[in-house]
């Protein structure tokens, strides 16, 4: 079984970039780039793993990202399931502030 790295806000660089008519956030961590999938406040910590490892279970490379103030689930851009128009349709793309 495969599990979401877990990623500092040091160990990353962030962007935004524009898709579907809007910019969205997105990241770059070694040479791959990932769109934000979720973002969790502190207190839902414990909704995190459970949702990247059943994006991975489902075969989309994802990674999580503690910051200062929350954890992100990114979905890597490059995945052809990112292509895939279900997939596009049940993507959160949710900030939680």
């Amino acid at each position: 079984m495969m599990f979401p790295k877990l990623l500092t806000e040091q160990m990353i660089h962030s962007f935004n970039f524009y898709r579907d008519g809007e910019v969205r956030p997105g990241m770059r961590y070694q040479n791959d780039l990932y769109g934000l999938f979720q973002e969790f406040k502190l207190e839902q910590r414990l909704e995190v793993y459970p949702i990247a490892t059943e994006l991975l279970k489902k075969g989309i490379p994802v990674v999580i990202t503690a910051l200062q103030h929350s954890y992100v689930v990114w979905v890597k851009m490059r995945s052809p399931t990112r292509l895939n128009p279900q997939f596009a349709a049940c993507q959160p793309m949710q900030q939680s502030h």
